[in-house]
């Protein structure tokens, strides 16, 4: 009886569609773009009015947000550790819509189509969250030679 349910997939990753695998890569593409563009480009975020920051906490957010951005968008890529990249990315991502909602902001970018992609990505970190990388991944090789 143990044996057998040893053996039994889990019933989120039974059934996963390939298509989903791509979707993740492209997730984890776009992350990793986003880390980037954000390291190259901090001097326009250092203009954003962030009330009652220290400018030295700023900083260091800024920095962990570019570096959060760059591993977990390399790892959801790669489907390594994609449930963990994820549950990471998501403060970050809820974040992004606080501040893009906040009247004191100074629009930089077109917000509303910030706006829309920060919620598909919000709601793709979800899905990869609840059901994984699927077979294509480091992940999903992982587990097929255990």
């Amino acid at each position: 009886m143990k044996l057998a349910l040893t053996q039994r997939k889990p019933w989120v990753t039974a059934g996963y569609p390939k298509w989903l695998c791509f979707l993740r890569m492209a997730l984890g593409v776009f992350i990793a773009y986003k880390g980037l563009y954000y390291m190259f480009n901090m001097g326009q975020f250092q203009t954003l009015p962030y009330e009652g920051m220290n400018p030295m906490v700023d900083i260091m957010l800024f920095h962990l947000v570019t570096f959060i951005h760059l591993v977990g968008g390399i790892f959801i890529t790669l489907g390594f550790r994609t449930r963990v990249m994820a549950l990471a990315q998501i403060p970050l991502v809820l974040g992004a819509l606080v501040l893009l909602n906040s009247s004191s902001r100074l629009i930089v970018w077109d917000t509303t189509t910030e706006l829309v992609v920060s919620i598909v990505v919000l709601v793709l970190l979800f899905v990869y969250l609840i059901f994984g990388s699927g077979d294509f991944s480091m992940d999903g090789m992982k587990r097929k030679k255990a």
